[in-house]
């Protein structure tokens, strides 16, 4: 399935999204992460997400982003790989296409109702603070190939 498909009632429930937030800086990149409100409460993660009918992967990591960030207009780029998202409200498992977004330095996090706090932090503590192995798999991934996708996302 790729990111211009469009997902049908039958596998909405088992699509998800993954947004790996970095804001690229010359002192070190910086990832967002978001502490999230509802179960499993406190833990940090990225932006996560279903995808609804009818929409592509593409529109809902967009869409998902500004719901629970307010960042607009960022660069999203789909990883090759895609991950395994565990998701937070049954014991099923979801496949999970992951993007990664760019802020830039004017971007103001304001979250929504599912997250309680926000922080940006460099890659070491952000892949301590992660709770999922999954996640913390998911960013490593990205990690390994930062620069070829920032260089390709912002040139």
């Amino acid at each position: 399935m790729f990111e211009t498909e469009s997902v049908d009632t039958e596998h909405e429930k088992r699509w998800g999204v993954a947004v790996v937030v970095i804001w690229p800086r010359r002192t070190g990149h910086q990832v967002l992460l978001l502490k999230r409100a509802h179960p499993p409460v406190g833990a940090w993660t990225y932006v996560t997400g279903r995808v609804e009918a009818g929409e592509t992967q593409l529109d809902a990591a967009s869409r998902e982003l500004l719901e629970e960030t307010s960042i607009s207009g960022a660069h999203l780029a789909q990883a090759e790989s895609i991950g395994a998202l565990q998701p937070f409200v049954s014991d099923a498992r979801w496949r999970s296409p992951v993007f990664v977004a760019l802020a830039d330095a004017e971007a103001q996090v304001i979250l929504n109702s599912e997250h309680h706090e926000f922080r940006w932090t460099d890659p070491a503590d952000a892949l301590s603070l992660l709770e999922f192995s999954d996640h913390r798999f998911v960013l490593q991934s990205i990690l390994s190939v930062t620069r070829e996708v920032l260089s390709a996302m912002s040139g």
